[in-house]
């Protein structure tokens, strides 16, 4: 079936020589010919396993008329990290400066459902096999559809009446219970995943860097250069406050110098490849050996762009490559991730919302509803759920129970009325400080408490004063309590 406007899908890659040489040249045109080459070249080994080596394969070119490359954005990060001034001090740290991630990202787009379909198959059949003398092979295939913020609030009554203060918002999460403990995000590294921060609005012993974002040959945004009044600076806000030592990190995959064009899943891939190739080896160095905590406050608003379900419910026959990284960060590289669980709720759904992708099981979506990561929905500060909060089950090759928790939502700064935080984005935020300033143990680091044992303390101690015990689509398993997540963790 012929598609009214084309349709992403893309691929992760085992990275070679000569994939890599056509990558830093951003040759699309090269690369669409060298993934028909290695497409070939997987037929071939087909017929020769079927014992029919004598017959010519068909050139998948006939099958897939309309491939071509879109997009190889695994190259446009360059780390910026700040190493602490007592580590320079001893003197210099030595750091692997190849910048190539062990996977890289391309993606295509295909005119025709068939085509699409013909596609993942020739991927998935030759997934994890050699197809040239380099070693080159497909890690992994999906939809790529669009990524966004999650920032919102309903249009017409998010006034000022019915915001609470931080102070009220701390309350709610029992927030006291960390200070006096000095669980301050000491030696603990968190990254934004987001907009972008502004380095100058953030203490400097809080600033750990990030990745420079190269967007094309002619535009750099190197990290900390957003505005001050960025959606990622809402969510440092409230880490900082939770956790006010923790050291910040900038990925700015959603800047607003591109807000008019589409984000791709497969840019978030590349970056996210890029930043764990960073983290893997300066987690060996003191200056970053601490924990980590990714922060993801983004999500997917409109389905139709994947109607297979290959990344929203992950329908791949071998998982989609965003779902099975993510798999690999929680589980394998023992990483905490934390998801905002969208805005899509039934009362008060952002406009994005796709017509049937809003209200119970309808709304969390993705990664966003991946089992291993930390999802959070939204309260106000007095408990009360937020009507465009998403709400699950989530899909069953997913979580189906997402979200996990609540934390709150629309509050503005004790301190300044004006500066607001607003949809699960917040709630996200809220989340990920308390997540930091716990990690600040060194009892409780990333090797004796795993983030999935931290995420099940974390539900098993949230509380529903207002609804029946156990978990419901509205707020998972309840409200986050700092204290009593951290008697649990004492015991």
């Amino acid at each position: 079936m012929t598609r009214a406007s084309p349709l992403r899908i893309y691929v992760t890659i085992k990275a070679s020589p000569g994939l890599v040489a056509l990558y830093r040249d951003k040759d699309l045109a090269g690369l669409t010919e060298f993934t028909l080459t290695l497409l070939r070249a997987g037929q071939d080994r087909k017929l020769q396993e079927s014992g029919l080596e004598q017959t010519s394969p068909a050139d998948p070119a006939q099958f897939l008329p309309s491939l071509k490359v879109v997009s190889a954005p695994s190259m446009n990060w360059r780390a910026a990290f700040v190493p602490p001034r007592a580590a320079t001090s001893r003197g210099a740290i030595i750091v692997p400066r190849d910048i190539t991630p062990d996977e890289l990202v391309i993606a295509y787009e295909l005119s025709s459902d068939d085509e699409v379909q013909s596609f993942r198959t020739f991927v998935n059949d030759q997934r994890d096999i050699p197809l040239d003398e380099d070693g080159t092979a497909f890690l992994g295939a999906g939809i790529d559809p669009v990524g966004s913020l999650l920032d919102h609030w309903c249009p017409g009554s998010a006034n000022l009446a019915i915001f609470g203060h931080r102070r009220h918002a701390r309350q709610a999460v029992r927030a006291s219970a960390l200070s006096a403990n000095s669980y301050l995000g000491q030696n603990v590294n968190v990254v934004i995943i987001d907009e972008g921060l502004d380095k100058n609005l953030i203490p400097a012993n809080n600033w750990g860097g990030g990745l420079d974002h190269y967007i094309d040959t002619d535009l750099v945004l190197p990290a900390g250069s957003a505005s001050g009044t960025s959606h990622g600076m809402m969510i440092a806000r409230s880490i900082l406050d939770l956790a006010p030592q923790a050291k910040l990190y900038d990925v700015p995959v959603i800047p607003p110098v591109i807000e008019s064009l589409p984000v791709f899943v497969s840019s978030i891939q590349s970056a996210y490849l890029s930043l764990i190739h960073e983290i893997r080896y300066r987690r060996k160095l003191a200056p970053w050996s601490g924990p980590w905590v990714l922060v993801n406050a983004w999500g997917i608003y409109d389905t139709s762009a994947d109607p297979s379900g290959s990344y929203t419910e992950n329908t791949e026959p071998n998982g989609h490559p965003m779902i099975n990284l993510l798999t690999k960060i929680v589980a394998n590289y023992n990483l905490d991730v934390i998801f905002a669980a969208g805005n899509c709720g039934q009362f008060c759904p952002e406009q994005q919302c796709g017509g049937r992708d809003r209200g119970p099981g309808r709304s969390i979506w993705g990664a966003n509803a991946h089992p291993l990561v930390l999802t959070a929905g939204a309260v106000r500060s007095d408990e009360t759920w937020v009507g465009y909060s998403s709400q699950g089950p989530g899909p069953e090759l997913l979580s189906v129970q997402k979200p996990d928790l609540c934390a709150p939502s629309q509050f503005c700064e004790s301190y300044d009325a004006a500066q607001l935080s607003s949809g699960t984005s917040a709630a996200c935020a809220m989340a990920a400080g308390i997540v930091a300033a716990l990690r600040s143990n060194p009892r409780w680091d990333q090797a004796s408490i795993t983030p999935q044992t931290l995420k099940e303390t974390l539900t098993a101690s949230a509380r529903k004063p207002q609804a029946p015990a156990g978990w419901d689509g509205r707020l998972g398993f309840g409200i986050l309590d700092a204290e009593a997540t951290i008697a649990a963790l004492s015991t």
